[in-house]
């Protein structure tokens, strides 16, 4: 990629990227690996399949379930810091497929986007959801006509990456958080089928969610050759319990701060 891809945009406005979600700016990008979701969406581009194919090729992802699955998981990044503006009552920005940008690597990874206008709705369950369905609606039903994956299926990956953002952003008021994202899935139709089960459990004396997807992202037919752990839908209750308390341990063990202070 030559020069800065950034350079021209300034940042929508002071919210910070968390871990799960890419920064988004404000202004037209200019330079090389932009793609306007809306053209993303067309299928008459081409840009879907490529994107699509040379994800499959750096992640080994044999068939058209794996594709989707895989495609649909990694771009929730692109929409993730919706939940996260919304537990902490910021406005969300409108994530127009005509006026938005992602920044893709061969990888899809969306590593950030761009929007050109500043429109903005509020933070509300009922504007998440149509934030959601603006901004990836129209791309998961080309997805679906490309690679026959059902919607409900690409949004049930999408959905653990939001629930995780709102609780990542958080971390003192989970439940409220999880309600929240709740609240705005509940749509009576496919973002309620999207939704992942949810199951708490105390860990050095706080409470934590175990979310686990609706639909296997099939991971494990790729590059890694194994499952998401915690929120694999595959393994047993107590085996994705025990994979969530082994992260915990592990941040536990190599943070300064002791866990049970974090976000207090």
């Amino acid at each position: 990629m030559n020069g800065d891809p950034l350079a021209g945009l300034a940042p929508f406005d002071m919210h910070g990227a968390g871990p799960r979600s890419a920064p988004i700016h404000h202004g037209r990008p200019r330079g090389a690996g932009w793609v306007r979701v809306a053209d993303l969406a067309n299928l008459s581009t081409g840009r879907l399949h490529g994107a699509v194919e040379r994800m499959a090729e750096r992640r080994h992802y044999p068939d058209r379930a794996s594709r989707a699955a895989g495609f649909a998981l990694i771009t929730a990044s692109a929409v993730a810091s919706l939940a996260e503006r919304c537990v902490s009552s910021t406005p969300l920005p409108r994530l127009r497929p005509a006026s938005t940008w992602w920044l893709m690597s061969d990888w899809a990874n969306v590593t950030a986007v761009a929007v050109e206008e500043r429109a903005t709705l509020e933070p509300t369950p009922r504007q998440l959801r149509a934030a959601l369905v603006e901004a990836l609606g129209p791309l998961y039903a080309s997805l679906a006509g490309l690679l026959r994956f059902p919607e409900v299926a690409q949004w049930a990956q999408v959905a653990s990456s939001l629930y995780l953002a709102a609780l990542d952003r958080q971390p003192a008021g989970r439940r409220d958080a999880a309600a929240l994202v709740d609240a705005a899935c509940r749509d009576g139709a496919t973002l309620e089928r999207a939704r992942p089960r949810l199951a708490w459990f105390d860990y050095a004396g706080d409470e934590h969610a175990l979310v686990t997807r609706r639909v296997c992202c099939f991971n494990y037919r790729g590059q890694s050759d194994a499952n998401c752990g915690a929120e694999c839908p595959i393994p047993s209750p107590a085996d994705r319990l025990a994979c969530a308390i082994e992260r915990l341990d592990d941040e536990a063990s190599s943070s300064p701060i002791p866990l049970r202070q974090k976000g207090r």
